[in-house]
Parts: structure tokens; C-alpha cells; sequence
């Protein structure tokens, strides 16, 4: 008890440097624990995340039997998943009853019947249905894809009676998740009743197959407090018990992409836990060069201990105790803080982070109690011992660089992120001596007080050398910190780039399978002037057919005109040359001239063209484009022996694109089931067709047939009129207006991956099959990626890939993009636009993708912790310098005392000592900056995946230099400078000499 007696008596004597001590080991403990809360809160934050990236029509749980479920059985069935889903704490569900896909009077349609029906459509015209018996149900005829989709409801009427419903109105459906969850096909009218149970009951319906299911929304909130396993347990169960009783019940849900989120917080777990240690470690120097600055007096008060007649181990009892007493209050202030900031996560974070806290105590204690009363060791075993140390970070690191891993449960990457590190705090320990012994020399030449400041400097290397590494360390961390923050933000923006390459991008979604259709470029031009709208179309081409490298590719036709309006165009693209350049080179010559084709006027219902020769062997197919690029087929169907119609259904003015001949369908049976059924042949169709003017709606407008050709069609005519001569064969029978010659077609200019442009050669050229026929293609850009396009890939000009297609297999390129561009004062109002118009179908915002990419919370919980151990560190660093200064001159007390007797004035001496903690922050600063530098280079090559592991598209890019990182490399230089002058003035301004003071104490 003695040795805790005097251990308390020094600790009261002197309370200041074991508090000092305490808050230090309090900082260390408070790391683990803050990692593994953040963990915590960042593995939840995934799950919720992950939940609302899904796509809101999709976001929700589907309960579906196939059983034909009807009356009592219907009803038990419904309270028995009703409780199931409630159990899993889902809200109330939608009953739903879809029968499958029924073909009235040549339109797909799905009849269905929703429980409550009221919040699930817009009505249009008419009233919400109300009656339903065996004999006849009333329904609506809804729309599935808003407006664009109501031209063929009115058709629907007399169909509907012939099933036993009665339509009472129209009405544009307004419950995503009917079609998003699978349970309906998107793009079908729909007629919907408001009752299932009395519906499943309708006569004319019996033997039609259909589908009884319950759909909810999926709350992020439930799934996160749930716990993901445990909810889709839950479901587990309630398909599992509703199975055994009325048959098999399937549910479905994203659970692939929840689950995915969940392993994904849980495999960082080892990596926060890395962090948090190292970051401990990191506050452990502050413990290390407070014990330093108390290594001379603790000897001293040993010797007098030792001649009182204290054992050597009590000696070192008696400060491993008084170390011990401010770690373990250090301790329990770091839980207690955590369980003041953050209750809800506290159980977690101890059980996971106890292991950590428990060896950082231990380490801080024995760290303490060597430097204090350890025994002294030969300044060159201690440099080769350091000088280990750091060959063992470096070769971690190296190990860590060579053998890279996107496994995010790995935790090796991180642990050389923090061997490295430290190894940053090591070097400035060990450049000190270096810097002093090369001061030493110098200052044999030099003027007096130089050799006071090396004299010092040299006699008591220890705690400047290692304030020297603690701040080192720290600055080194804050940088990294700072520079990894500002990386991520930048990868963010980058990664949002690469998904939208303007300003929205809509492509398609679970309703809408053609996004151009959902987008009306004059409205968003009229709210916009200085919007662009561009489509972007894509087709699958082979390549390099009869070779060993043959493949499939796909070819995208884009605008070279918007390319240089691609955000950050050589970060998402990999490329060197400009996007000008390169959309100068796509240019395919002829480009810019116009195209003579007929065009049809807005608003035409029908079309009638002039045509003899048409039987009943073929059939005619126009290829119309209307302002959205999109192309679309409509059969022109024979009336009489001079003409030939075509619905259109009005609408915007259409180009025509192309003329198709086809084998009918009878004739191809005919002709197919004869060659298989005999031993002879049967001949393709073949004739010819004159055609003539064309009418729309009963008027004629202009149609001039004088460029027209093909190039598998043989064609002769002037502008009113044009006879094909045609066999059909393997490959399409299509006529074009503006028709090239094939030996005047210039070769297509196309950009291309790396890989297809090393399959190429060095000549750049190769072919690309379409439709059977193969034509030449040259490579004039090589792009490490393409924004939207996976990683091979063949773009051209748009409007050359059109004439190329439409050449060859008309309809086969869709538009299955629209960028747009909003960057003027009238962008809101294009977004509104859009989202009120595409809703249905996968609408992209570049900066709100970007701010849910710089959102990602395993992402943020990471640079939060980072960014938490480098701002700690640096406020310690700051107490460093303080106690630095203050400890030099309490360990050189006995020197600045003789000094001062041989008659140096205080001031000189105060000089002294600022100039020796000068020069402990110009061997710190510049090594914490160089040293931040490195590990942000490092960290970009060991920690550059994205939330689900895979490596980044594009390439994470370290950012070193930016305001962020200037201000804390300035800052840190400017409050420590600041804080050794102020202290170092203050020194040594007692009226009196006094001796230095030594106690039992």
C-alpha cells in the first residue's frame, strides 16, 4: 500500500501532466468506440439507402399464389398474409386479383381488380366501378402508361363485354408497384375493378389463369430496425406458413439488393475496427512525449527513492500506478462520453470495441512506464530498432499495393494505411538527430547563440524528437483526412458523370421500355431555350465474324454535337483528346447534309399509298421517325388491288425512314412446313411493286420517289412513281430514301474501347455485321470507358448508325436514352417537367446522383473517422507544442540556470528555446505534409472500390492540392508557431533565479 500511497501524493503534487495523461488515454479509448458505433450506424445507413435506390414502382413486398382461391377460401387466405406481413411490421397490404395477358381484338390486355381501388388511379372520364356479381363486373379502363397510353382505351368497350365487364370510365393508373413488382406487364392497357373477392367469382373469367396477390410498400425505416435477416425471416416464415394451409405463396421483394447492403456494412466491420485501433495508436504518441517530458525527473525521484531504500520494482511500481490511476481514468471518461453522445449504440460499440480499448490502456501504461523508469538504451539500438519498424510499415504497405484486394472484409489494406502512418511518425523521430548533428557542424562556424540552440538540442533528444514524430503523425493524418474527404466528393461527381452524362438522363424502367416516348423535346426546349435533348440509340452488332476474336457489340449512335457537354469529360472517359476533337472525328462525312425524305403531316390518322402488285405472299411495312429519333414500324395493309392503308393515330409530323418487304406469315408456313414435310424446295416469294403517290387523311402532300433505292431490291422510277423488283432472302428487303451506292458509302469513323481497338491493329479498321451483312468500320478514338455504355463498346454518329441500320434491319437501333442538357435558368423547370412526364420510366439527375454517391454511408462513417483522428491529433499536436516547449524547460532546467548565471540574459535564453521548438516544427511540418501526401497516393490505390466492392468507374482520382488541404496544412503551421512563440515568450520571466526543484514528489 506504501507504493499507492506515494503514487497518490505525486499525482495530487502535481495533477497537471496526469491529466494530461488521462484525456490522451481517453482520446485513444473514445477511437475503437467511435469506429464501432459509426460501423454501426453506417452498416443501418447502407440498408436504408439501398432501400430507397430502389426504384419506387419496384420498392415493396409482393405476396402472389396462382391458387384459384375463391369465396371462404379467399378470405382466410387474406387474413392469414395480412397477419404475416404485419408481423413483419409492413402496413396494411393492397389485395390485388391479375388475370393474365388476354388479346382483345388484337390488344393486349390485362384485367385485374385492386382492394382499394380509389388510391390506386386517376380518373378521367366517367365514375369509379361499384358492382360486381357472376354474371357482369363493372371496371375502368386504365392506362398504365400515362397519357401516351390512352389512345386505345376507347376500343376496349365492346371487347370487355364480351368477358362480362362493363367499363364505366377511364382512368391513368397511379400505383407504380402493380407493374413494378411483376405482377401486371408494363405498357398494357389495364381494365381494373374494385373488388377481387367478387371478381375471382365473374363466369366468363372461370377458366382464364390467374394471380391473387398482396403488395405493400417497403419501409427503409422497418427493414433497418428490423435488421435485414431478421426481415427477410419474417417473410421466410410467412410464405412458409401460408404455404402449408392454401398452397404455395411466393414473395417477392429487392431482397438482393438489401441483403447486399447489409453484408456490405458488416464486411467493413474489420476495417473500421482497424481504423479506430490506429487511430488510437495515434493518440498514444501524445501519452509516449508526455512521458518523455517526465523521463528526467521520474529518474531523479527513482534515485532518491533508491537511497531511501526502495527496490528497483517498487520504483517502477510506483509509476506503472500513478500511469495507471490517469489511464483507467482516461478509460471511463472515454465510456462515459460515449454513452452521454450516442446511448442507442453504446451496447454494440463496447462489446465490439472492449478488446481494442483494454490493449490501448495496457499499451498506454507500458508505453509510460519505459520512457519514464525504463532502463536508458544506446541511441544506435534504438535507431536500428525504429528504422525496423518503419521497413516493417513499408513492406505491409508494398504487400498491401502488390497484392491488391476488392474484398471490403480484408482488413489488410487499412492495417497498412495505419502501419504507414505511424511509420510517418517514426521517420520524424528518427530525422531529429540527423537535422541536429548537420545544425552541429554548421554551427562550429557560426555565431554563439546557434551552438546554445544544437548544445540543448543534442544533450536531450528525446522529447523534441519525438514531438517531432507525434506532429508529424498528426498532420500527416489531418492531411490525408482532408485530401481523402475531398477525393471521395470528387469521385462522387465523377461516378454521377459516368451514370448521366448531362444535366438527366432517362432510360428505361419497368412501364416504360422506350424513354423517348415519355420525353417531349419542343415542351422542355419551350421551358428552356438553351436545353438540349438528345437520343441516344443502341443496337448489337457482331465484330471480327470468321475470327477467333468474333464477338457481339453494342453500337451506339450518338450526337458527336453533344459530347463536348459531357460533364467532366476526360476523367469519365479516359481520354486525351478533347470531346471536340473526338466528336470532330465521329463526324461521318456527309453528315451534315440534308436528308430528302417524305414526311408525314401532325396529325394524320391515316396514310394510304399507291401500290400495285401486293399479294398475298408479302407485306408492307413503313418506318416512321418522329421528333424524338425513335422509329417505329406500322403495317400498311393491302385495300384493293391499287392501295394500301396504315393507322397512325395522329400525333407529331413523322419522317419516313424506310419501306420494308417481308414474307407473310402464311407464306412462310406454307414454305417452311414444305421443305420440312417433303424432299423438294419451295421458292421465296418474289415480284414486283409499283407504287405510286400517297395521301394523308384523304389529301396529298409531297412524296417524291427519285433518290430512293436499295440494296438488295432492284429499282427503277422517277419521282412519281418507283417499280421494285424483289426476292426475299436472308436478308431484309428494305427501300431508303436518299439510298447511297455501296461503292460510294464512306467507311463509318467510330471510337472504341481499348481492347476492340487492339483487336483491330494497327491499320484501325474492321467490319461490323447487321443483319447478315458485314460493313467496314475505322477506328478514329480509343476511350477508356464510354459514359452509360459497358466496357466494349463501338460508338458512331447517330445519324450515320440510323442510315446504317435503317439500310439493313429498320427498327433494330431504339432510342434507349435521352439525355438531356438544363444548365440555364430554366433547368428546375425541365426537371419538373420530366418528372411529371417520366416518371415512368428510370429518370437520373447527375447532381442528386451525386450527392447519394458522396452519401454513401459506409463511405462517410470512414472519412468521418479519419477525419475525427486527424482533427484530435492536431489539437493534441497543438498541447505537444505547448508541452514541448514547457517540458524543454523543465528538462533543461539545470542548463538555462548555469546560462543564466554566467551572465546570459533571459532573453537570449527565451530565444533558445523558441528557436529549438522551431526547429522541431520544421522537421515535423514538412515531413506531416510529405507524409500526408504519400498516404493519400497510397490509400487511392488500396481503399479505391465502391460501396459494393467492385473497383470504381471511373477510377477514383487522389485530390493533394485544393483549398481544404491548404487551409489545414496552413492553419496547422500558422496556431503552432503561434503557440511555441507565445509559450517560449513566457518562459523564464520569474524575479529571481531559482534552482531546480526536486522532492520525493
Amino acid at each position: 500500500m506504501g507504493e499507492l500511497a506515494l503514487a497518490w501524493a505525486g499525482v495530487r503534487h502535481r495533477p497537471g501532466p496526469w491529466l494530461l495523461l488521462a484525456l490522451g488515454a481517453a482520446l485513444a479509448a473514445v477511437m475503437p468506440l467511435a469506429a464501432a458505433g459509426l460501423q454501426e450506424r453506417a452498416a443501418t445507413g447502407a440498408v436504408e439507402q439501398a432501400v430507397v435506390a430502389v426504384p419506387d414502382a419496384s420498392r415493396g413486398v409482393l405476396a402472389v399464389t396462382s391458387r384459384d382461391l375463391r369465396g371462404p377460401d379467399l378470405t382466410a387466405t387474406s387474413t392469414q398474409v395480412e397477419t404475416a406481413l404485419a408481423r413483419a411490421g409492413l402496413p396494411s397490404p393492397t389485395r390485388a386479383l391479375a388475370f393474365r395477358a388476354l388479346s382483345l381484338q388484337g390488344t393486349d390486355t390485362t384485367v385485374a381488380a385492386l382492394d382499394p381501388l380509389a388510391d390506386a388511379v386517376t380518373l378521367d372520364s366517367g365514375r369509379l366501378p361499384s358492382r360486381c356479381s357472376p354474371d357482369a363486373c363493372e371496371v375502368l379502363a386504365v392506362s398504365s402508361e400515362g397519357a401516351a397510353g390512352t389512345a386505345a382505351l376507347p376500343g376496349l368497350n365492346g371487347p370487355a363485354r364480351t368477358l362480362g365487364l362493363v367499363v364505366t370510365g377511364t382512368a391513368t393508373l397511379r400505383e407504380p408497384r402493380l407493374v413494378g413488382l411483376g405482377l401486371v406487364a408494363p405498357s398494357q392497357p389495364l381494365l381494373l375493378g374494385s373488388d377481387p373477392a367478387a371478381m375471382a367469382d365473374l363466369e366468363p373469367l372461370t377458366l382464364y389463369g390467374r394471380n391473387l396477390a398482396w403488395f405493400t410498400p417497403l419501409d427503409p425505416a422497418v427493414v433497418a430496425a428490423t435488421g435485414p435477416a431478421s426481415f427477410a425471416a419474417a417473410l421466410d416464415r410467412a410464405a412458409e406458413e401460408v404455404s402449408l394451409t392454401s398452397g404455395p405463396l411466393n414473395v417477392v421483394w429487392p431482397s438482393a439488393a438489401v441483403l447486399d447492403a447489409a453484408a456490405r456494412g458488416e464486411d467493413s466491420a474489420a476495417r473500421f475496427s482497424v481504423l479506430g485501433v490506429g487511430a488510437g495508436a495515434l493518440q498514444l504518441g501524445f501519452c509516449l512525449m508526455l512521458a518523455a517530458a517526465r523521463r528526467a525527473p521520474a529518474r531523479q525521484h527513482g534515485t532518491l527513492l533508491g537511497r531511501r531504500g526502495a527496490r528497483p520494482a517498487q520504483v517502477v511500481a510506483v509509476a506503472a500506478l500513478q500511469s495507471g490511476l490517469a489511464v483507467l481514468a482516461g478509460v471511463v471518461l472515454a465510456v462515459v462520453s460515449a454513452v452521454v453522445v450516442s446511448r442507442a449504440l453504446v451496447p454494440g460499440a463496447l462489446a465490439a470495441a472492449w478488446p481494442a480499448v483494454l490493449a490501448l490502456a495496457v499499451a498506454a501504461v507500458l508505453g509510460s512506464v519505459l520512457l519514464t523508469v525504463g532502463p536508458p538504451v544506446r541511441g544506435r539500438t534504438l535507431r536500428l530498432g525504429l528504422a525496423a519498424l518503419v521497413l516493417l510499415a513499408a513492406g505491409l504497405g508494398a504487400l498491401a499495393l502488390v497484392r491488391p484486394t476488392d474484398d471490403p472484409r480484408a482488413p489488410l489494406p487499412v492495417a497498412a494505411l495505419v502501419a504507414l502512418t505511424l511509420a510517418v511518425g517514426v521517420v520524424g523521430v528518427l530525422t531529429w538527430s540527423p537535422v541536429v548533428a548537420l545544425l552541429q557542424r554548421r554551427a562550429r562556424a557560426a555565431r554563439r547563440p546557434l551552438r546554445r540552440v544544437t548544445l540543448l538540442a543534442a544533450r536531450r533528444p528525446l522529447l523534441p524528437s519525438l514531438t517531432a514524430g507525434f506532429l508529424a503523425a498528426t498532420l500527416a493524418t489531418a492531411f490525408l483526412a482532408v485530401s481523402w474527404s475531398s477525393s471521395t466528393q470528387r469521385s462522387a461527381e465523377d461516378r454521377a458523370a459516368y451514370a448521366v452524362p448531362l444535366d438527366l438522363r432517362v432510360s428505361p424502367g419497368t412501364q416504360v421500355q422506350l424513354p423517348a416516348t415519355v420525353v417531349d423535346a419542343a415542351r422542355l426546349t419551350a421551358l428552356d431555350p438553351g436545353a438540349v435533348v438528345s437520343g441516344v440509340t443502341t443496337t448489337t452488332v457482331g465484330a471480327f465474324a470468321g475470327s477467333s476474336g468474333a464477338t457481339t457489340l453494342p453500337l451506339a449512335g450518338v450526337d458527336p454535337a453533344v459530347l463536348p457537354l459531357v460533364h467532366r469529360w476526360s476523367t469519365v472517359t479516359g481520354s486525351s483528346a478533347s470531346a471536340a476533337e473526338v466528336a470532330d472525328r465521329l463526324r461521318a462525312p456527309g453528315a451534315g447534309s440534308a436528308v430528302v425524305a417524305p414526311v408525314v403531316p401532325a396529325g394524320t390518322q391515316e396514310l394510304v399509298l399507291d401500290v400495285r402488285g401486293l399479294d398475298a405472299d408479302v407485306t408492307l411495312r413503313l418506318w416512321l421517325a418522329g421528333p424524338d429519333g425513335q422509329e417505329r414500324g406500322v403495317a400498311l395493309r393491302q385495300r384493293g388491288p391499287d392501295e394500301a392503308y396504315a393507322e397512325l393515330g395522329g400525333g407529331a409530323a413523322q419522317t419516313v425512314r424506310a419501306l420494308e418487304i417481308g414474307e407473310s406469315a402464311d407464306h412462310l408456313t406454307f414454305r417452311q412446313h414444305g421443305i420440312g414435310e417433303g424432299s423438294t424446295d419451295r421458292p421465296l416469294p418474289s415480284g414486283t411493286l409499283l407504287l405510286g403517290g400517297a395521301r394523308a387523311d384523304g389529301r396529298s402532300f409531297p412524296w417524291s420517289w427519285s433518290d430512293w433505292g436499295a440494296d438488295s431490291v432492284e429499282v427503277r422510277g422517277d419521282g412519281a412513281g418507283l417499280a421494285a423488283r424483289y426476292q426475299i432472302r436472308d436478308a431484309r428487303a428494305v427501300l431508303l430514301p436518299s439510298w447511297v451506292p455501296p461503292a460510294e458509302r464512306p467507311v463509318l469513323p467510330v471510337a472504341v474501347d481499348p481492347v476492340t481497338a487492339a483487336r483491330a491493329g494497327s491499320r484501325g479498321t474492321f467490319g461490323i455485321t447487321v443483319n447478315q451483312t458485314t460493313v467496314p468500320v475505322r477506328v478514329v478514338a480509343v476511350l477508356d470507358r464510354m459514359p452509360t455504355l459497358p466496357a466494349r463498346f463501338v460508338v458512331a454518329d447517330r445519324s450515320a448508325v440510323a442510315a446504317l441500320v435503317d439500310r439493313e434491319a429498320p427498327g433494330t437501333a431504339p432510342v434507349l436514352q435521352v439525355w438531356v442538357s438544363a444548365p440555364g435558368p430554366g433547368g428546375p423547370a425541365v426537371r419538373g417537367e420530366l418528372d411529371a412526364t417520366a416518371s415512368a420510366a428510370t429518370l437520373q439527375d447527375r447532381d442528386a446522383l451525386a450527392r447519394t454517391y458522396a452519401d454513401d454511408p459506409v463511405t462517410r462513417g470512414f472519412v468521418t473517422l479519419l477525419g475525427a483522428a486527424g482533427l484530435v491529433a492536431l489539437l493534441l499536436a497543438l498541447v505537444a507544442v505547448v508541452g514541448g516547449v514547457r517540458g524543454d524547460r523543465e528538462a533543461a532546467a539545470a542548463d538555462l540556470f548555469a546560462l543564466e548565471v554566467d551572465g546570459v540574459a533571459p532573453g537570449a535564453l527565451r530565444r533558445v528555446l523558441l528557436a529549438r521548438a522551431a526547429l522541431v516544427l520544421a522537421v515535423g511540418l514538412p515531413l506531416g505534409v510529405a507524409g500526408g501526401a504519400g498516404l493519400a497516393l497510397a490509400t487511392g490505390r488500396l481503399l479505391a472500390s465502391g460501396p459494393d466492392g467492385r473497383p470504381l468507374e471511373p477510377p477514383l482520382q487522389v485530390v493533394l492540392a485544393s483549398a481544404a488541404t491548404a487551409l489545414v496544412v496552413a492553419a496547422a503551421a500558422l496556431v503552432t508557431v503561434a503557440a511555441a512563440t507565445a509559450t517560449a515568450t513566457l518562459a523564464l520571466r520569474e524575479a529571481r533565479l531559482a534552482a531546480p526543484e526536486l522532492d520525493l514528489r
